[in-house]
């Protein structure tokens, strides 16, 4: 399964191809239906995605994308957040608002502090500077 958390090109290049060679369903928010390859079930705030044994609430994160969404496997203790919250920062607000931008980042602060969080890429060093 992959699972998608918004609609920009650097999250979505490689969809077709692992479809096609696992053949493999895809999951990805209701608002990036159109733009993102392949999807055959879309999800947004409070669906369930079943992963194997694993589930994942869906948690709508708009601001960086309008699209975001996070999947927060509650009973596993790990969310992925992407493109919403890095090391030392956040995610550029292109398509939503700063407001949107700060409730996404609440309603994470808002996971239980044992949540361990998986980000899109790796800024750590650049959010220093």
């Amino acid at each position: 399964m992959i699972l998608v958390t918004h609609h920009h090109a650097d999250h979505t290049d490689g969809i077709m191809a692992l479809k096609d060679k696992y053949k493999c369903r895809v999951v990805a928010p209701a608002g990036g239906r159109s733009v993102i390859p392949g999807v055959d079930e879309t999800v947004k705030e409070g669906d369930k995605v079943k992963v194997g044994n694993l589930t994942a609430n869906v948690i709508e994160t708009p601001g960086h994308t309008l699209d975001h969404i996070v999947y927060w496997f509650h009973g596993d203790k790990i969310a992925f957040v992407a493109d919403t919250l890095f090391s030392i920062g956040c995610g550029r607000v292109i398509e939503g608002t700063m407001d949107q931008m700060l409730t996404s980042l609440k309603k994470l602060r808002d996971l239980p502090d044992d949540t361990q969080l998986f980000v899109g890429h790796e800024y750590t060093l650049a959010n220093i500077k």
